[in-house]
């Protein structure tokens, strides 16, 4: 997967126009798929300093994510989104509620003033909330299934 991220920002520092736009897709995607294979092999059974440095790694991963989709405009928004969940339900996981409840509210402003019929803007602001509440309780619970 690290491989892969390689090739998507060699590609990208060369690439201009619709290409340029279709491969920071790419990258964010990857990045993003990348840090939730992290969390994912991180095993219960391992020792708590080795699933803290897991989830490190994923928490950076998902960061650079956002970052790239964030550079997308309104074009990356629920990926960007999205991602910024992903990594608050991290944070929250390492013990972080302030930085959770931060990225929490990063993805409500961003959909401040939006249409709340569409199902991706609705979704994301039930999970931001979702998150804020277990900022606030100080937990990390089951997190609902990621877009």
């Amino acid at each position: 997967m690290a491989e892969a991220v390689r090739e998507c920002e060699a590609a990208l520092a060369t690439a201009d126009g619709a290409d340029r736009e279709e491969l920071a897709v790419e990258l964010g995607g990857t990045r993003k798929q990348f840090a939730e294979l992290l969390a994912r092999s991180a095993s219960e059974e391992a020792e708590d300093a080795a699933i803290r440095a897991v989830f490190e790694a994923a928490l950076e991963q998902m960061s650079r994510a956002v970052a790239v989709f964030a550079g997308l405009g309104d074009a990356g928004l629920h990926s960007r989104t999205g991602a910024e969940l992903g990594a608050g339900w991290l944070e929250a996981d390492l013990g972080r509620p302030a930085r959770a409840a931060a990225r929490a509210r990063a993805v409500l402003a961003a959909y401040e003033g939006a249409d709340g019929t569409d199902d991706t803007v609705r979704a994301r602001r039930e999970e931001a909330a979702q998150m804020l509440e277990a900022a606030r309780e100080g937990t990390a619970p089951d997190q609902p299934e990621r877009s």
